[in-house]
């Protein structure tokens, strides 16, 4: 099974608890949801070329026809094997797309040593059920407002991670338009499932940073601790550093 692509690289992770780690970022092409504040439209179509850093750090890029072969993802990865990385990311996009390709690659990368971690949007429960034990860490978004099927795909994590050594936590975008009501019930299905929280002020790429006042995201936190015990605000640091 092949999949689109719309780039390969090194860099750090700018969101969530990993915030800072070195990491190589595999961005799959497609999405089945269209959020207005999404900051990585060009993934909603598929690229005709997939660009791949020719060595980690550099900048530069080559490019290679799409769709990829698992194989031929698999050479392309291969290239950045001597840089140390913390784990590799299947961000998008949304990844769970592709969950032939996913089945047929992690594999691989896992018998070499990676760690593998997951950006995903939380909505497509079967695809989380074929791919569940691919996975070291999930970083699930919760859109708002709240994706009835994101209930069901936070009880699967859930109980991947109690059984087993998943590490996953829900990230929450707040914007100025964020309501009372979707905060609440956002945290509570994270707070139900034992994910801890992770608010996510919604960026302003024309500055690099909130584009919100702090007496807002203070609101959101305060609404949030009432209801679980594992609240932090992380921006987006990578946007405040401006690069990708």
């Amino acid at each position: 099974m092949n999949a689109s692509a719309l780039e390969i690289f090194s860099s750090i992770q700018g969101e969530g608890p990993y915030l800072g780690y070195r990491q190589l970022f595999f961005r799959l092409a497609g999405c089945n949801l269209r959020c207005d504040y999404c900051d990585t439209k060009e993934s909603w179509v598929k690229p005709e070329k997939v660009m791949v850093e020719s060595a980690a750090g550099t900048r530069e890029f080559d490019s290679y026809r799409n769709p990829l072969s698992s194989g031929d993802a698999y050479a392309l990865i291969d290239r950045f094997m001597a840089e140390t990385h913390h784990s590799i990311a299947f961000t998008g996009g949304e990844p769970l797309k592709h969950p032939d390709f996913l089945q047929r690659l992690i594999p691989r990368l896992r018998g070499d040593g990676w760690t593998v971690f997951l950006e995903t949007n939380g909505t497509l429960t079967e695809e989380l059920s074929q791919t569940i034990e691919l996975w070291d860490i999930v970083s699930m978004d919760i859109k708002l407002p709240v994706h009835s099927s994101s209930k069901q795909f936070a009880r699967i994590l859930s109980a991947r991670q109690q059984s087993h050594a998943l590490e996953c936590y829900a990230k929450i975008v707040i914007s100025p338009e964020t309501e009372r009501d979707w905060v609440i019930d956002s945290v509570s299905l994270a707070s139900d499932n034992d994910l801890p929280v992770i608010l996510q002020p919604l960026t302003d790429d024309s500055v690099g940073g909130a584009n919100q006042s702090l007496e807002h995201l203070w609101n959101a936190m305060s609404i949030a601790e009432d209801i679980s015990n594992d609240v932090r605000i992380i921006p987006q640091v990578h946007k405040m550093m401006r690069i990708k």
